[in-house]
């Protein structure tokens, strides 16, 4: 999905994963819009969640609110968070992010 701010896109990957892609600003409404994807790709199942989020410019705190408030209540369904990125703000907010739900999470720093 492409605003005047950002892209965002959540989809399934060949391995069951949900891979999250955020380009640009994320702003509160690209948070809940992609959190509602995600949601909707969940379903009643479990997956792993990759963040691609290299090209991540910064990010309001709505988008964050919105993420941590739906998935709150389906963590024990979201078996591992895997972060890329090359931005130590992002990095660490994402890391703050899967401390606080309780989910292991691995960071990949060079955007590979």
């Amino acid at each position: 999905m492409s605003t005047p701010h950002g892209t965002w896109s959540v989809e399934t990957t060949n391995d069951a994963s949900i891979l999250v892609e955020f380009e640009g600003a994320i702003t509160t409404q690209m948070g809940e819009d992609s959190v509602e994807r995600l949601i909707e790709l969940l379903g009643r199942g479990s997956a792993a969640l990759i963040f691609h989020v290299v090209n991540v410019r910064g990010y309001d705190a709505g988008a964050r609110q919105a993420w941590q408030t739906a998935l709150w209540p389906r963590r024990d369904r979201i078996i591992s968070i895997r972060i890329i990125s090359n931005s130590a703000l992002t990095r660490m907010g994402g890391r703050m992010f899967a401390t606080f739900m309780r989910i292991p999470c691995t960071i990949e720093a060079n955007g590979a």
